[in-house]
C-alpha cells in the first residue's frame, strides 16, 4: 500500500469513525497541590498499553505524539497519553519558555511511574513506553530509577540528550558553573539560565541541573540496562540531534532504527514509516 493511499485512508477513516477516536479523559493526584490529565482510549484486552511521554515543555496534544497515538490505537491498541503537569495542576497548553519554571526533570519521572502504576491498576499486565524527543530522555531517567515489572519494553523517538553543544539547545558550561555556585552558597531561589530551545529559563538551580545533568553519557547508561527491553528511532534528518550522538546510540544498542529522510517530528509522510517501526518493535516477542 502506498504512503499516498494509506495517508488517504487514514483521513477516511478518522472522518467517517470519529466516535470511536473520543477519548476517556482521566485525572491523577500526583502531588497534594498537583493534579494532571491524560486520555485514554480502551483497545483490545490482548494488546499492551501504550503510554506516550510528550516533548520539552509541550503536551500530550503535540502533534508527533497526538499522530502516533492515533494511528497505533487505529491497530488496537489501548494508549494512554498524559500532559506532564510541570508544576501547574490539570496544564492544557504548552508552557512558554519564558514562564516560571518550578519544575524538575524527577518530578516528571515520579509522574511516568504514577501513570504506569495507574495502568497496572487498570489490570495490564503489560505497558510500553514510548517518548518523543525530551520525553524519551524522561524515560531514560526513569530507566535509571527502577521499572515497574509491567513495563515490558520502551520506545525512545528522537532521543536527545542534555548539555552543551547540542544542536538547537543554547545551555552551557556557564550556566551549570552557575548554577552549581547557587547550590555551593545556598541560595535556592530562581535565576535566569538557558535549556533546550529555550534562550531564557528561569528556574531554581536544582530544577536546571536536573535536566543539564542528564548528558549524553549519562542517557546510553541508563538505555544500556538489560530490562526492559529498548528500541531507539531517529530520523536521518534530525535537525537536532548531531550525527556524533547517532554513531553513538548505534555503538551503545544494536536496537536503533533509523528512518531515512525523517526529521526530529517525523512529518509528512514520513509518519507512516514511524508508526510501522514502532508497531514492529511492539509485536516483536
Amino acid at each position: 500500500m502506498s504512503k499516498y493511499f494509506r495517508l488517504f485512508f487514514l483521513y477516511l477513516v478518522l472522518s467517517t469513525s470519529a466516535s470511536n477516536l473520543q477519548a476517556e479523559i482521566v485525572s491523577l493526584q500526583t502531588s497534594k497541590d498537583i493534579t494532571t490529565t491524560a486520555s485514554y482510549h480502551s483497545g483490545d484486552k490482548d494488546k499492551p498499553l501504550l503510554i506516550f511521554i510528550h516533548g520539552f515543555l509541550q503536551t500530550r496534544d503535540f502533534s508527533t505524539v497526538k499522530r502516533l497515538s492515533e494511528t497505533l490505537h487505529e491497530s488496537g491498541f489501548s494508549v494512554l497519553s498524559p500532559t506532564l503537569s510541570l508544576g501547574i495542576s490539570n496544564r492544557a497548553q504548552a508552557l512558554p519558555c519564558e514562564s516560571i519554571h518550578l519544575h524538575s526533570l524527577k518530578s516528571d519521572t515520579d509522574e511516568i511511574d504514577q501513570w504506569v502504576k495507574w495502568g497496572s491498576q487498570r489490570g495490564y499486565k503489560e505497558i510500553v513506553l514510548i517518548g518523543h524527543s525530551a520525553g524519551s530522555v524522561n524515560i531514560s531517567a526513569y530507566l535509571a530509577n527502577g521499572v515497574h515489572p509491567a513495563v515490558k519494553k520502551t520506545v525512545l523517538i528522537s532521543l536527545t540528550y542534555y548539555g552543551p553543544g547540542r544542536p538547537a539547545a543554547f545551555e552551557t558550561e556557564d550556566h551549570a558553573e552557575q548554577a552549581r555556585k547557587m547550590l555551593r552558597d545556598g541560595d535556592y531561589g530562581l535565576a535566569k539560565f538557558a535549556l533546550a530551545f529555550c534562550k531564557e529559563y528561569v528556574t531554581t538551580a536544582e530544577g536546571f541541573l536536573s535536566y543539564y545533568d542528564w548528558s549524553a553519557e549519562k542517557i546510553l547508561d541508563a538505555i544500556n540496562v538489560v530490562w526492559p527491553d529498548n528500541h531507539i528511532i531517529i530520523g536521518s534528518e534530525d535537525e537536532r540531534i548531531g550525527q556524533a550522538w547517532v554513531a553513538s546510540l548505534e555503538k551503545a544498542s544494536g536496537k536503533i532504527i533509523v528512518i531515512d529522510g525523517a526529521s526530529h517530528f517525523f512529518d509528512q509522510t514520513h509518519e507512516f514509516d514511524l508508526s510501522d517501526a514502532v508497531e514492529e518493535i511492539i509485536a516483536d516477542d
